[in-house]
């Protein structure tokens, strides 16, 4: 079923009834109200005519006839060839619309709600996103607060939803360093634009953030386990530890094996080996190190990036499971 539609171009409108007065405008008006509701032309009948322009008085009438002969023009509409009267305008305006609905309706969304199918689709996407890396909802509001609770592509302030860096329709994760926070408005322009538009340091922040909130909530309870902190149980994670402990020895750093940052590693562990992770710690140590502007960005936010580790991967010549020294 076709949504209800109606094309008005003010200006051509008036140009074209600048000779009616009032009440042949009203009746012309009515007239393509039904038309564009129904979507069919009018019937010739006369009394159907009448009844649809609600001209009942013989001023009315002679409105009418008057709107007919200007406007529209006879013809035969339906397989039963009845008799009816078109306005050429009308049928343009909805044969575009129709075509405009018919291709939305193809690609499963009609009036912005996805088809059951869509929905379905977008379901599996999501899932298969949250099976390569999750985050929690404290690891989300401390990075919305530490970008200033604003969109951080347009800066405007207000809610904020979560945009996947990478879409999950291309592959993206639902892990923290893939999300980022962005006005409605850009959340739907983006595209398939990959742009990481998070200010330098929200990684660091968010770490901190929980640890103190771990602390302050687990304060004479240290047989629990902080809110930052990473089980060392999985293999992952022990790769992990090992990366971040080979980045700290290759870039004179400290950086702390919190949950963010072997979040990130581990994410990338998840379509890396552990090799080609050392390698591309390697790889930029040896081009970053001693370069005083690139030099920061050895540490685990960039390199581990879900956008930017498959380039620095590829830039690795014949990656082995040996690391490159």
């Amino acid at each position: 079923m076709h949504p209800p539609y109606i094309a008005l171009y003010a200006a051509d409108f008036l140009a074209d009834v600048t000779t009616l007065g009032n009440t042949e405008l009203g009746i012309y008006w009515r007239l393509l109200l039904v038309y564009y509701q129904t979507r069919e032309p009018l019937p010739q009948d006369r009394d159907k005519l009448i009844r649809t322009a609600m001209a009942f008085t013989p001023e009315e009438t002679r409105a009418l006839d008057y709107v007919i002969e200007q406007y529209f023009t006879g013809g035969v509409f339906g397989p039963d060839n009845r008799r009816v009267y078109r306005h050429a305008r009308a049928d343009r305006e909805i044969a575009k619309a129709t075509g405009r609905w018919e291709a939305a309706h193809s690609r499963g969304v009609v009036a912005g709600l996805a088809s059951g199918e869509s929905r379905r689709l977008r379901s599996q996407r999501e899932k298969a996103a949250k099976r390569l890396a999750t985050h929690s909802k404290e690891q989300w509001l401390a990075l919305v607060e530490f970008c200033g609770n604003k969109c951080v592509r347009c800066g405007a302030e207000g809610r904020v939803e979560k945009d996947h860096i990478v879409p999950i329709y291309q592959g993206g994760s639902h892990g923290l360093d893939n999300v980022q926070p962005l006005c409605a408005v850009c959340n739907t322009s983006k595209g398939p634009e990959r742009k990481d538009y998070r200010p330098d340091g929200w990684i660091d922040y968010v770490e901190h953030k929980l640890n103190t909130s771990s602390t302050n909530q687990n304060y004479n309870q240290n047989q629990k386990k902080p809110l930052g902190e990473v089980s060392p149980k999985t293999p992952l994670v022990e790769q992990a530890r090992r990366i971040l402990a080979h980045l700290n020895e290759k870039s004179g750093r400290n950086y702390r094996p919190g949950k963010v940052n072997l979040d990130l590693i581990c994410n990338r562990l998840k379509e890396a080996s552990e090799a080609e992770c050392m390698a591309v710690v390697d790889c930029k140590a040896r081009a970053w190190r001693y370069d005083a502007e690139m030099c920061d960005y050895l540490r685990p936010a960039t390199l581990f990036n879900a956008t930017k580790f498959a380039q620095y991967l590829g830039e690795i010549p014949n990656a082995t499971d040996e690391t490159v020294r």
